[in-house]
């Protein structure tokens, strides 16, 4: 993926989140969609771990969502021994 000049390497959900630090990225949302439903978010992610944005997929991404993100770290991964920005599309069941 290139955003605004940069590269960010794909990364898998199950990987993004043991890197996960300073926030819990939710299996599961109660609230926000209709039960039954998912939720994909991607996030994308620079090579220090900052969080750069959470961009909706499918389903539903509201402002008490996002602000729960605001504030999320993660660990910086590394390809090659060297940190790496990276994007991941993560699933959330709605109950």
């Amino acid at each position: 993926m290139d955003l605004h000049g940069s590269t960010f390497a794909d990364l898998d959900e199950a990987t993004a989140r043991s890197l996960a630090k300073g926030c819990k990225i939710p299996h599961e949302l109660k609230g926000v969609g209709a039960p039954g439903n998912q939720t994909i978010l991607q996030f994308t992610v620079s090579e220090k771990g900052k969080l750069l944005g959470v961009h909706r997929v499918q389903g539903v991404l509201n402002h008490q969502l996002s602000a729960e993100f605001a504030n999320c770290y993660l660990k910086p991964y590394k390809v090659n021994g060297v940190p790496t920005a990276f994007s991941v599309n993560m699933t959330m069941d709605e109950k």
